[in-house]
């Protein structure tokens, strides 16, 4: 088994903070999508413990309500935690939409936070961060858990954490107890329900205001007297100064939502867009790898697969070649040198599902053969190179190439992803270490027609980059 992360693919880049960077990427074993962090680790040994000890944090946390890690792999001053893939979005980009939220639908993510908390609880961890970037929503409206950077074991003492999730015992110094968290929860609901923080003066933090807990609860627009006395009692406790005044436990606290919530209608996110949008093609996202001394694919391993993948797409003289090369080095750079061109390599498309979905109406090859087809329309210098099975997909450009042999010096490769209903397919040109991309979206289901005249439009637009 190849160790490291070959096994996955990068689709693009989520965020990006102070520790590290965050990617989405494709499983090719298992096939389905994960995230990658990829930590920014500098020379300090207590930099790469806190990484290690979120991950070993994260291992022993289990629950629905917060994200479950999968591998963690470090090498060469590098280290990669690969967690769960939660479609949706974070809470901070929908408050960023919508500014606030109705008490009914807070209170249910508060519910699935304080879930969270309890498997917490049984792990004796203090999440230590839990601010809305933290928290991710499905499409659904479930909460969950994520970013354990700062996390804790309780009884520690605390090293960090962001402004907006800060207790008083926190700024104290005070060590790591599970009513930090019960604090944090008093400030996100306090967020969802007013749109801003309790104890900021602007974008900085009051420190005196946090440390005296919180004052006086402005009134919510269209709440009666019991529903606003429910929630400003929920609100006190929560946000108590002193962490003895706050929930006692987490059933505690579960107790006293799910009575709250009787006081509401029945939670309703439909009105909310919490799914993410596909974001623009740039070079850039194409440009992205993971780094070598985490893939660590063997030397013999990745040998064996060239020369295998040299041997199956060769024509009889490639494979003398072949044999030759093992022997003599010398005399195969020689001929590989010499050889005309230059050749497209058309690559077999990938198409990247969740389980749940619908494919569209055409597989791998289907889809190779109709883009090697509308290939060899466009271009009328195109000649065929080797034969059987090899000759679908390698072209040279000209009729100055037409041995049975050739470099491939331009490539076209297509990746369908399908999720939401909807299949975003991206047509990408490599040459001369630059890249252009096209991307189309269609429904899921469309018919072969609908997706000839989409390979074809992407095929036109990238016809001249890759001709010239």
């Amino acid at each position: 088994m190849i160790r490291g992360l070959s096994q996955y693919r990068l689709l693009r880049r989520l965020g990006s903070g102070g520790q590290a960077d965050v990617y989405l990427a494709f499983d090719t074993r298992l096939k389905r999508r994960v995230c990658i962090k990829l930590y920014h680790l500098s020379g300090s040994l207590s930099v790469r413990r806190r990484a290690v000890a979120e991950a070993r944090h994260l291992m022993q946390v289990q629950s629905p309500q917060t994200v479950h890690v999968y591998d963690v792999v470090s090498a060469g001053g590098r280290l990669a935690l690969v967690v769960q893939y939660v479609p949706g979005c974070s809470l901070e980009a929908l408050l960023g939409h919508v500014h606030r939220i109705t008490p009914a639908n807070a209170l249910a993510l508060l519910t699935d936070l304080a879930a969270a908390l309890a498997a917490l609880r049984r792990a004796a961890v203090v999440h230590g961060d839990i601010k809305p970037a933290n928290v991710l929503l499905t499409v659904d409206g479930r909460a969950v858990l994520t970013d354990f950077g700062v996390s804790q074991l309780v009884g520690e003492q605390w090293s960090a954490s962001s402004p907006q999730a800060l207790s008083p015992e926190q700024s104290r110094g005070d060590q790591a107890a599970l009513a930090s968290d019960f604090f944090a929860l008093g400030l996100l609901l306090y967020r969802m329900l007013y749109g801003v923080h309790p104890f900021f003066n602007g974008s900085e933090l009051d420190v005196r205001r946090l440390r005296a807990g919180l004052g006086a609860v402005p009134a919510i627009a269209g709440l009666g007297p019991s529903e606003t006395a429910a929630l400003e009692g929920l609100l006190r406790a929560l946000l108590a100064a002193e962490p003895a005044d706050r929930p006692g436990g987490t059933f505690e606290l579960r107790e006293h939502l799910r009575d709250l919530r009787c006081l509401f209608p029945a939670a309703n996110f439909s009105d909310l867009s919490l799914h993410t949008v596909s974001q623009p093609i740039h070079d850039s996202v194409f440009a992205s790898r993971l780094p070598r001394k985490l893939v660590r694919v063997p030397l013999w391993q990745n040998a064996q697969a060239r020369l295998i993948d040299y041997w199956e797409r060769g024509s009889f003289g490639a494979r003398g070649l072949l044999i030759a090369s093992i022997l003599a080095p010398g005399v195969l750079l020689t001929l590989v040198l010499m050889m005309p061109g230059p050749c497209i390599s058309i690559e077999t498309p990938r198409i990247n599902v969740l389980p749940d979905n619908k494919m569209l109406a055409a597989n791998e090859d289907e889809l190779h053969a109709l883009l090697t087809l509308l290939f060899k329309e466009q271009s009328e210098h195109a000649v065929v190179l080797g034969s059987g099975s090899a000759s679908d997909d390698r072209y040279t450009l000209s009729s100055a190439g037409r041995r049975n042999a050739c470099i491939a010096q331009r490539q076209l490769a297509l990746q369908v992803d399908c999720e939401l209903g909807r299949c975003l397919l991206q047509l990408r040109g490599l040459r001369d270490d630059r890249s252009q991309a096209r991307q189309l979206s269609l429904p899921q289901g469309a018919g072969v027609l609908d997706i000839q005249q989409a390979l074809a439009q992407l095929l036109g637009e990238l016809r001249g980059f890759l001709m010239d």
